[in-house]
């Protein structure tokens, strides 16, 4: 019959703690690490052909940067395929690829050793949609489609309402700042010098930080500045106020066709494009329309002024509402999770 032997109770402490001792801050940093990392899937070259991803690359969406290399992008479809574990390794691509490629331009073929030390060196992965993604604009419903198209549409007639609004009261501009019908045209003019400027910024801010964010905060902007309008002393304050309106009402001319590219695939692009397009041209026809009825009803200049913030707060409040719809930065934010 065994038995078993006791044991101090301190001596498993003991030996606890003098292995603890051993272990250095680096290697308890390496366990650390360790401990946080997952195992994440990935796609595999047979997956990546079942999506219909060839030897030969598609043409690259204008829409979308060019990541890659200049005349012999990698991965052109990162930002409209869907694949099933959302990532994508560069080393697989290549596998595909390079080969091909390399082949046509009579340059050495790289040997399967060659693409494993290139992938141990840089462990690279793309990140794409996963399939049936609810973050990708293209899988959204057609009817929510459509209706983030009419907001886009509706933006742009909201600025070009508000680059016309004061021609219908050009004589009350002469009247209280005692100017001349040149000086009163120019507030209509100088914004319009705005949207020259404003572009320049809030293009390439959008495809950094997302289209959303510069809808919110250049039509916060815009919706602001028409107070100074309204209670400006003087003919200078109008003017200087007009043009920072024109500056930041420029996003949604230059980023609205953006937005609609983003959410509609080349082929059906076309037909939203053309609706759109009609958007400009309604807001400088309603403009005149509206502030010369507040003329003859009223004749008080600030009421242009007040009408026109309240329209662009209830479209900023409609824009701020839909979400991202530019692939690469949606891509981005979800890459940083990971």
């Amino acid at each position: 019959m065994s038995q078993s032997i006791p044991r101090e109770p301190h001596e498993s402490s003991e030996r606890e703690l003098s292995h603890q001792r051993t272990v250095s801050p680096e290697g308890e940093l390496a366990q650390r690490q360790t401990a946080n990392l997952q195992l994440l899937r990935t796609e595999t070259r047979a997956t990546l052909q079942e999506r219909g991803v060839t030897q030969s690359p598609p043409p690259l969406d204008p829409n979308y940067p060019e990541l890659a290399r200049p005349q012999n992008p990698v991965f052109p479809e990162e930002y409209t395929l869907e694949t099933e574990t959302g990532l994508v390794p560069l080393r697989t691509l290549e596998q595909i690829r390079t080969r091909a490629s390399l082949a046509t331009q009579g340059e050495r073929l790289p040997s399967e050793g060659d693409l494993e030390k290139k992938g141990e060196e840089e462990p690279v992965e793309f990140v794409t949609f996963r399939i049936n993604d609810p973050d990708n604009p293209h899988n959204w419903s057609n009817l929510y489609r459509w209706y983030v198209t009419i907001v886009a549409s509706m933006l742009v007639v909201c600025i070009a309402f508000g680059s016309s609004i004061v021609t219908g009261g050009l004589g009350l501009i002469e009247e209280k700042y005692n100017v001349s019908l040149e000086v009163a045209i120019l507030t209509c003019s100088i914004m319009v010098c705005g949207f020259a400027i404003g572009p320049l910024l809030w293009s390439p801010l959008s495809e950094i930080i997302g289209r959303r964010p510069v809808y919110i905060i250049s039509l916060a902007l815009y919706t602001i500045f028409n107070i100074p309008c309204a209670l400006s002393p003087n003919i200078g304050g109008l003017l200087v106020c007009r043009f920072l309106c024109g500056v930041f009402s420029s996003s949604g001319l230059s980023l609205a066709g953006g937005t609609i590219a983003d959410i509609w695939d080349i082929e059906r692009r076309g037909t939203a494009i053309a609706y759109f397009a009609a958007a400009p041209y309604c807001g400088p026809v309603i403009g005149p329309i509206v502030c010369g009825w507040i003329n003859v009803g009223s004749h008080r200049l600030d009421l242009f002024f007040w009408v026109n913030m309240a329209f662009s707060g209830v479209i900023m409040i409609i824009v701020g509402l839909v979400p991202e719809t530019y692939a690469p930065v949606i891509l981005k934010r979800r890459a940083k999770k990971l």
